[in-house]
C-alpha cells in the first residue's frame, strides 16, 4: 500500500510539475512583496545576516573551526544555512493546509502536491544563502573542489526529508492544532541539540551517538564536508544507512497519515 502510495504522489509532481512551479513562485513572491523593502529583502536578508556572522565571527571572537586555518564563521554558516532552511520550512508547512484550503476544494485537485509548494519556494531563498557561502569562501580565499558538487546530493536528501515531516505534520495539523506550537518546540530544541554552533567532538564519545541520531546532523556535517573537509559522501556509510533509512520511515508513515486523512481533509478545514 506504501509503495503504490509513493508512486501516485510521483506520478501526481510528474503531472502537476508546471502547476507547482507556478504556485511556488507565487508564494515567493507573496512572501516577500508584502514587505516594505519588497522583493529587494530577498537579497538583502541573507547579505546582511552573512556580514554580521562574518563581522562577529570573523573579526570579533576571530574563532576557528576545527582544521586548522579555516575560519570559523565558514564553518558555522555551512551548519547554519542548511539548518535554517530545514527549520523555517517545517514550521511554516505545518499549516499549508488551512493557507491553501481555497486548492482543497476544487474537483480532482491532487492535495499531495501542496506541502512541496513551500518547499521549492523556500529552495529559491536557500540557493541565494549558498550564493553568499560562495562568497564567504571568496572572501577567504577558500577554493571550491570537486567535493562542493555533493551540496546536490546533500540538499536533495534535505529536501526528500523535508517533504516527509511537512506531509506528516501538516496532516496532523488538521486533527490537532497543536502540531504548530509543538513543531515550533521542536525545532528551538533542535537549533541546540543540533551541532551548529558547537562541535560534535566536545560532548562524551559515549554521548555522541543520541545527537547523531538527529538526521540533520547528516546534512549539516554532508555540507560541511563538501565545502571545508572534502570528504565524499561515502565516507561514512552507517551515516548514509541510518539518515536514508530514517527518511523512508518517516516518508511511508507521512504517506499512511495522508492517504487516512485525505477524504476528511476538506470537512477538517
Amino acid at each position: 500500500m506504501i509503495f503504490k502510495s509513493l508512486k501516485h504522489f510521483f506520478r501526481d509532481f510528474a503531472e502537476n510539475r508546471e502547476l507547482i512551479i507556478k504556485l511556488s513562485i507565487n508564494d515567493f513572491k507573496r512572501t516577500y512583496t508584502e514587505t516594505f523593502i519588497g522583493a529587494a529583502w530577498v537579497i538583502l536578508h541573507p547579505l546582511l545576516l552573512t556580514l554580521i556572522f562574518m563581522l562577529v565571527f570573523g573579526f570579533g571572537f576571530r574563532s576557528h573551526a576545527p582544521i586548522g586555518e579555516i575560519p570559523f564563521v565558514v564553518w558555522l554558516l555551512c551548519g547554519l544555512f542548511s539548518w535554517s532552511f530545514f527549520s523555517e520550512t517545517t514550521t511554516s508547512n505545518t499549516n499549508i493546509f488551512k493557507q491553501y484550503s481555497f486548492l482543497l476544494k476544487k474537483v480532482n485537485f491532487r492535495l499531495s502536491i501542496i506541502p512541496i509548494i513551500k518547499v521549492i519556494s523556500n529552495t529559491m531563498l536557500h540557493g541565494i544563502y549558498i550564493i553568499m557561502l560562495f562568497g564567504v569562501l571568496l572572501a577567504y580565499q577558500i577554493p571550491l573542489t570537486i567535493y562542493s558538487l555533493q551540496l546536490i546530493y546533500y540538499f536533495f536528501a534535505m529536501f526528500v526529508l523535508l517533504l516527509a515531516v511537512s506531509w506528516l505534520f501538516s496532516s496532523l495539523y488538521l486533527i490537532l492544532p497543536d502540531t504548530r506550537p509543538i513543531v515550533t518546540v521542536l525545532m528551538r530544541i533542535g537549533f541546540f541539540a543540533t551541532p551548529i554552533f558547537w562541535r560534535i567532538d566536545t560532548i562524551n564519545p559515549s554521548y555522541q551517538f543520541l545527537f547523531k541520531l538527529n538526521p540533520m546532523y547528516y546534512i549539516l556535517q554532508g555540507y560541511r564536508d563538501s565545502i571545508i573537509f572534502h570528504q565524499p559522501f561515502w565516507h561514512d556509510m552507517s551515516m548514509t544507512l541510518y539518515f536514508w533509512g530514517f527518511t523512508i520511515v518517516t516518508l511511508a508513515i507521512s504517506i499512511y497519515v495522508f492517504t487516512k486523512l485525505r477524504p476528511q481533509m476538506v470537512d477538517l478545514i
